[in-house]
């Protein structure tokens, strides 16, 4: 499990079929490397540590 400290919510939205997506990633890097090419990221959230340690994700 990477480290929940660092542990962001990324969520984006594809430029060219509106679809949104949300990912979990250590960094912006990590991010964009899950999502589409043409996904822009339109807002970053720190994950609760509740959520890691339940294994909930949404």
């Amino acid at each position: 499990m990477p480290n929940t400290s660092t542990l962001k919510r990324y969520r984006a939205v594809s430029i060219r079929t509106r679809n949104t997506f949300t990912v979990m990633a250590n960094s912006f890097s990590c991010a964009r490397a899950l999502l589409p090419a043409d996904a822009a990221i339109t807002c970053r959230s720190a994950v609760p540590l509740n959520a890691v340690a339940l294994g909930v994700i949404a």
